[in-house]
């Protein structure tokens, strides 16, 4: 059994459908990477939460996609470049829809209480280099302090990052993030699975998943493209409407 499927046993469930995987929560129909992006997404039935997180000048982690604040907040600098409180007190909502106005940037850790004990979350590194590396020992510490160093999956696009998780915390999954087939099936002969661009999918990706005990998910799979992907044989898809998505594999929970 693979380490998403073993996560997800630990929570009661065995679906007997693809795992659905909610990208950044539910991003198609709230603000991402918000608390009450993961909510809606859990309440829809997601399996697993993906979310990113980036460092803060003070060496924190605040979930939050891009390197520079603007697109999602009032800010226009860099997360890097200001601390963990001078960013959560920041609007995160009201670009997506004035009805979300007050959502804030929430910490890792609030991300993590949220998911806790309902859905698994894949936590991904989107700092690269000394940051990349910086940003999993502060991860590594908030799960050895919260216990759930066994009940996280870790992604990241950067090759340092999951050498840096292997190092401190062996025991914790780590799944690529590639948008090359070829490079996909590397990451299943490196790591505990991988995410695919989807256009990037290939049929060999699903055996090579399977030889490995590891698990490969299409991202972001397009509504129109669940089923296919189902009946692929894909053991999870990472998709942006957890409520559609469920609906077009028939649920099957």
């Amino acid at each position: 059994m693979n380490s998403l499927r073993r996560l997800l046993q630990r929570l009661g469930k065995r679906p007997r459908r693809p795992v659905v995987i909610a990208h950044r929560g539910a991003s198609r129909v709230s603000p991402e990477n918000t608390l009450t992006a993961f909510g809606i997404a859990i309440d829809s039935g997601a399996d697993a939460i993906e979310l990113d997180v980036r460092l803060t000048a003070d060496r924190d982690l605040v979930v939050m996609h891009d390197a520079r604040l603007g697109r999602t907040t009032t800010s226009t600098k860099l997360v890097a470049s200001l601390t963990a409180q001078e960013i959560v007190g920041m609007d995160a909502g009201r670009w997506f829809n004035k009805v979300f106005r007050g959502e804030l940037v929430p910490l890792l850790s609030e991300a993590l209480t949220t998911i806790r004990d309902r859905a698994v979350p894949l936590v991904e590194i989107k700092d690269s280099g000394p940051l990349g590396v910086g940003a999993v020992e502060r991860l590594v510490a908030i799960l050895e302090e919260t216990g759930m160093t066994e009940d996280v999956l870790v992604i990241s696009r950067f090759t340092e990052a999951l050498e840096a998780v292997e190092k401190l915390s062996p025991d914790t999954p780590r799944v690529g993030v590639v948008a090359r087939h070829a490079a996909g099936l590397v990451a299943l002969e490196n790591y505990d699975g991988c995410l695919v661009w989807w256009k990037a999918f290939g049929p060999n990706l699903v055996e090579a998943a399977k030889a490995s005990d590891g698990f490969v998910a299409p991202w972001i799979v397009p509504p129109d493209k669940v089923r296919e992907f189902a009946d692929a044989g894909v053991d999870a898809l990472v998709v942006d409407d957890t409520a559609e998505t469920l609906k077009r594999l028939g649920d099957r929970s």
